[in-house]
């Protein structure tokens, strides 16, 4: 590849940098949440009154966790997961909320009575009722194992940029 400018090589980097973000980073950050997900959520209490559907429209749904790049160099990344509202209720899934939108990881993540969401089931096991910081303990693994900066490395690698 030629570059004429200086500002065509810088744009072409952006670009592979931004493709990166948008595959192999995004990519790194979903496992990373999902395996938080499993150790902070999931492995903190068992339910005895419904069935989790963790990657069945859970919390730990790859669809529910949705990456963007919000700007050149910025990829977001949100657990988009909705609340078992009466209308997305299954009989699998039996238990119900008056809670609804896509704000569940919010209320698992800082606790009842976050932004106005409380756990509104009548259970005797209240153990939910606590933070479980799963966001904050994957950009905590994130940044302390530095996955993301070898999942942009490789991406680069992929499109052809060598990263020393």
């Amino acid at each position: 590849m030629v570059f004429h400018t200086f500002d065509e090589l810088c744009r072409a980097v952006q670009d592979a940098i931004n493709e990166s973000l948008k595959s192999e980073v995004a990519d790194t950050v979903q496992k990373t949440m999902i395996a938080r997900i499993d150790v902070d959520v999931y492995r903190r209490y068992s339910p005895a009154d419904y069935i989790r559907r963790k990657e069945n429209g859970g919390l730990s749904d790859p669809k529910n966790i949705i990456s963007d790049l919000v700007s050149d160099g910025v990829l977001e990344v949100e657990n988009g997961t909705e609340f078992n509202t009466s209308s997305k209720a299954s009989r699998d899934h039996s238990y119900r909320t008056e809670n609804y939108g896509w704000e569940l990881s919010g209320l698992i993540e800082y606790g009842d009575g976050w932004n106005g969401y409380f756990y509104d089931y009548p259970f005797e096991n209240r153990g939910y009722m606590e933070p479980r910081p799963f966001i904050t303990n994957t950009r905590k693994q994130l940044e302390q194992s530095k996955d993301y900066v070898k999942a942009l490395k490789q991406g680069l690698k992929s499109q052809g940029i060598q990263i020393k």
